[in-house]
């Protein structure tokens, strides 16, 4: 990579650059990296932590990164998108850093993208932080929501500030909002909607399913319409079918099918057959109030 002083060696060059800097322009595009067809740039001027004369990361069309606001992309970053005369790809105050490798996507507001990053067909927008070897695929990470480690979001959105990491998944048009945490090697999918305090971790899937309030899901597989609600703690269960649960205790190693449990903790079948499978053996759910 050129350095500054040999850059201005070349008279075409810096007369385009001092140009550029009459101009009020922001960055300059660097000859073409022949080996990977993209373009460093390099600040023609001051503004937030960069310097005139720095030189960023790589952009495949001046476009992909706005000349307005304190928008930069920084290290060997990679951002490509489509030649437009009307939208950026990088803009406002949004930072992308390390080696992270964007797409056809658009990162604005205060949002933060380092490391590894590898974005696809996705906006990642207002204080959103995106880092490590996460992936995003036409996903959405907004407000103050964080995804990170090695977690992946496909097709799915996050809000407020939702967190996902660890080696999570969130996919299939779900969402996570509030201060909804997703770690572990969980997989939420299925276009489940997930909000307030929820936890869900270990090795927990949750697939067609609401998960609300405090709600905390571990190592469980939840599923097929069911709704959980309240203080509701799920321990170990390999089943949680058909099920719509608003009770403060936990259900621990047990298999629950077409049951509703309410805030007084009674239980009631759904539909006829409905049934809790515990370490203990089969018991029939008709009315029943387990802390009878």
């Amino acid at each position: 990579m050129q350095t500054y002083s040999e850059l201005m060696n070349d008279k075409k060059f810096r007369q385009k650059f001092n140009r550029y800097v009459r101009q009020g322009k922001k960055f300059i595009l660097l000859p073409s990296d022949e080996k990977i067809g993209y373009s460093r740039i390099m600040a023609c001027k001051d503004f937030g932590d960069v310097k005139k004369g720095d030189i960023g990361g790589f952009v495949l069309y001046i476009n992909n990164l706005s000349q307005e606001g304190d928008c930069w992309i920084y290290d060997d970053a990679i951002v490509v998108g489509k030649k437009s005369r009307w939208r950026t790809n990088v803009s406002d105050d949004a930072k992308v850093r390390g080696n992270a490798q964007v797409s056809n996507s658009y990162i604005f507001g205060h949002a933060d993208v380092s490391g590894n990053v590898h974005i696809s067909e996705s906006y990642v927008c207002g204080h959103a932080i995106v880092k490590d070897n996460a992936k995003l695929f036409d996903a959405g990470v907004h407000d103050n929501s964080r995804v990170y480690e090695n977690a992946d979001v496909n097709k799915a959105k996050l809000y407020d500030n939702a967190v996902i990491h660890d080696n999570a998944k969130l996919s299939d048009y779900s969402d996570a909002k509030g201060d909804t945490e997703i770690s572990g090697t969980s997989d939420v999918c299925g276009h489940s909607h997930i909000g307030g305090s929820v936890k869900i971790h270990g090795k927990s899937r949750v697939s067609e399913a609401d998960v609300y309030d405090e709600a905390d899901i571990e190592d469980s597989y939840v599923y097929q319409h069911s709704k959980v609600y309240g203080k509701t703690r799920i321990v170990n269960c390999p089943l949680v079918s058909h099920c719509i649960i608003h009770a403060d205790r936990e259900f621990k190693d047990e298999r629950l099918e077409k049951l509703e449990f309410s805030e007084d903790g009674s239980a009631k079948a759904i539909k006829d057959g409905s049934f809790v499978l515990n370490p203990w053996g089969w018991e029939k759910y008709v009315n029943f109030n387990p802390r009878g």
